[in-house]
């Protein structure tokens, strides 16, 4: 079995449980798990700088060999992991639900 290490292992995993759930339940929930998980981050990052001791979230080799404390990194996270996120997670659940309409009947137009 893998064993998941980082934030975005988790959070690929979550995408694509939510996917399932959202399957399932025809729920829109993608965007607010993106949001809930970026909120996570962006108050560790935040609790990280204010305190001045690093966590999981502030550690050099999440924020690509530099120091996870600064204020680049929070807004990074505010700015483009929220949008660009939210877009990953609709577009992975919205090709779930093509591939699910699709194999339910493979002659009906779905474009």
């Amino acid at each position: 079995m893998t064993r998941l290490n980082s934030l975005t292992d988790w959070f690929a995993g979550l995408v694509a449980i939510v996917g399932l759930v959202r399957l399932a339940h025809s729920l829109g929930g993608v965007p607010a798990v993106n949001l809930s998980a970026q909120l996570v981050s962006i108050l560790a990052i935040a609790i990280a700088i204010f305190s001045g001791s690093g966590n999981i979230f502030s550690a050099p080799e999440f924020a690509f060999g530099s120091d996870g404390r600064t204020w680049a990194h929070l807004l990074a996270h505010m700015f483009i992991d929220v949008p660009v996120g939210t877009l990953v997670g609709w577009a992975i659940g919205s090709l779930v639900l093509w591939g699910r309409n699709y194999a339910r009947n493979p002659r009906v137009s779905h474009v």
